[in-house]
């Protein structure tokens, strides 16, 4: 796994700590230190000033470097925490609220154990909670804090024989009595090929975790454990129950599919994987939430099922016809009510692909619109448009030179926004000509591409707003033509429109890089400026070289 995602608060890099040398030039202060590996490192404020500190953790116990008031790390380490004997997992928290990250060790499953870091040091630590819990051999780190109900407070959720035990906390700062939320784990076995030399035996263990949403619109958070085969909804009301409110069924959802013989050569879009997805919408308006099931092909509509799942007789049934490949429910129409969508390619045959190779074409997919009634659809679409994709000839575009080769190096390219705090552009960081280069003000504005790439946007609200918007405007009959021939000149990748902002301008910081390392960089923000710094990790034989980069 690439460092770059790990490094958030409280994510884990390879890393480590062994000396600091201090630079400053122009646009960053910057703190240069050397890292041997197999040591764990994170970020997070431990002093509650705003400013990002820097943690790492190996076999025997904890270390922090503070963010010093000059924007450079403090040279020497303060106090060393060292781990219990035992079993431990450890997380940083803020349980109090004040700003300041603590450790919370849970130890030997019995206690789980706070402790804060002072002008000295860190402190003999409280216990803030006795409860019995399940943990491996061994130090771990385990996430095992989280606001649960969506009070503001940090609360406590403990590993448990197949529950999680969900210590809330109260206003006074203590916790209350655990709320066991039990789940089915997954065992899936795993029987190889006998006579083959790479079979693979055992089981894999799957326990499912949990996240929390109001689920059925009466404005408290449930909570929602999902595996692959099965969905537990375990409602509010008021509390949390222990046992699911309602259950999901995935794998007899899926028994309904229709089976497939073999490989369909003269419609091919309709070899795509049938599968059982579901949506919790407000359909009616009521407030209460309604369920939609979707099994293939089949629309099976419950007003109020966020409530109660799926009972016997649904309100709706709606059945597609042709390749369905993407639903979505979506607002269109201009009142508050969510309409349904479909998207529907059309038959195409392995003789038609094959033309293809030399001649070219071109490709429809239908997007039927179906007008919400009041809490079900209308049975047939109010809106017909089409997405046309038209394509030059695919041996151009498989072709070393051709559009493929051109789209896939677009994401080598790892130029970044760097964020200027203020109403001014951004700025850019990139890696050109064996330097770490910067660029003041030339960035331009997010696009799409860059929020699909940060997390800020799924895949089908990308879709929405690269493509569909554009087709509600246009109303009924309208289509939506792409050529695929152009692809070559868009900027799919965030790091390519970046680049191109750059062209024609001068750098205003310039790193050189060794070009015997391997060099990866993040933009982070690294105080309570508003703006980003850069971390660059180069990658050596034998350890690491972290440069901090603060931006004046």
């Amino acid at each position: 796994m690439s460092w770059l995602p790990l490094l958030a608060c409280a994510a884990l890099i390879p890393s480590g700590a062994a000396q600091v040398d201090d630079a400053e030039d122009g646009a960053f202060i910057s703190t240069v230190f050397r890292v041997p590996k197999g040591v764990n490192l994170a970020l997070s404020d431990m002093t509650g000033n705003g400013a990002q500190d820097l943690v790492w953790t190996d076999a025997d116990g904890l270390e922090v470097w503070t963010h010093g008031t000059d924007r450079k790390l403090v040279r020497e380490p303060v106090q060393r925490l060292p781990w219990p004997e035992g079993r431990v997992a450890w997380t940083l928290c803020d349980l109090d609220a004040n700003g300041a990250f603590e450790v919370a060790l849970l130890v030997e499953g019995k206690a789980v154990k706070v402790h804060t870091l002072g002008s000295e040091g860190f402190d003999e630590g409280r216990v803030v909670l006795e409860s019995t819990s399940l943990l491996p051999f061994g130090v771990s780190h385990m996430n095992f804090t989280r606001d649960v109900n969506g009070d503001g407070r940090t609360d406590l959720v403990l590993p448990g024989r197949g529950a999680h035990r969900i210590h809330l906390q109260q206003e006074d700062g203590t916790f209350g009595p655990a709320i066991e939320v039990r789940f089915e784990a997954e065992i899936e076995h795993l029987v190889g090929d006998v006579n083959g030399l790479d079979a693979t035996f055992g089981q894999a263990l799957t326990v499912p975790w949990f996240d929390m949403r109001d689920v059925d619109g009466d404005g408290s958070q449930d909570l929602v454990s999902t595996t692959r085969n099965r969905i537990a909804f375990h409602l509010a009301r008021p509390n949390l129950a222990s046992d699911p409110t309602w259950v999901l069924d995935l794998e007899t959802l899926r028994a309904e599919l229709p089976e497939r013989n073999g490989i369909n050569l003269d419609d091919l879009l309709s070899n795509v994987t049938q599968r059982v997805d579901w949506k919790i919408e407000d359909l009616d308006g009521t407030g209460d939430r309604d369920l939609i099931l979707m099994i293939g092909s089949v629309f099976r509509i419950y007003l109020g099922g966020a409530a109660t799942g799926p009972d016997e007789t649904p309100d709706q049934v709606l059945r597609a016809s042709g390749n369905l490949l993407m639903t979505l429910v979506r607002q269109i129409e201009g009142d508050d009510l969510p309409e349904l969508q479909m998207v529907r390619g059309e038959r195409i045959g392995i003789g038609r692909i094959l033309r293809y190779l030399i001649l070219p074409g071109q490709l429809d997919f239908d997007l039927f619109t179906y007008k919400n009634e009041g809490g079900t659809f209308s049975r047939k679409p109010t809106r017909r448009n089409k997405i046309a994709l038209q394509i030059p000839r695919l041996l151009a575009l498989i072709d070393d030179d051709g559009i493929v080769a051109a789209v896939e190096s677009q994401f080598d390219i790892p130029a970044l926004r760097v964020a200027s705090g203020d109403d001014q552009a951004d700025h850019v960081m990139d890696m050109q000509d064996g330097s770490l280069v910067f660029f003041e003000n030339c960035a331009p504005p997010p696009s799409k591409e860059e929020a699909l790439m940060d997390g800020e946007l799924t895949a089908e609200t990308f879709f929405e707003g690269w493509l569909l918007e554009d087709l509600d405007k246009q109303g009924d009959g309208a289509t939506k033509t792409i050529d695929l021939g152009d692809l070559s000149t868009f900027d799919f990748a965030p790091g390519a429109a970046l680049r191109h902002a750059t062209l024609g301008k001068k750098p205003t910081y310039r790193v050189q890089l060794d070009p015997k390392h391997k060099h990866q960089f993040a933009a982070r923000h690294l105080n309570d400026d508003g703006k980003a710094d850069v971390l660059l990790v180069s990658q050596t034989r034998s350890d690491w070289i972290v440069t901090w980069l603060v931006q004046r």
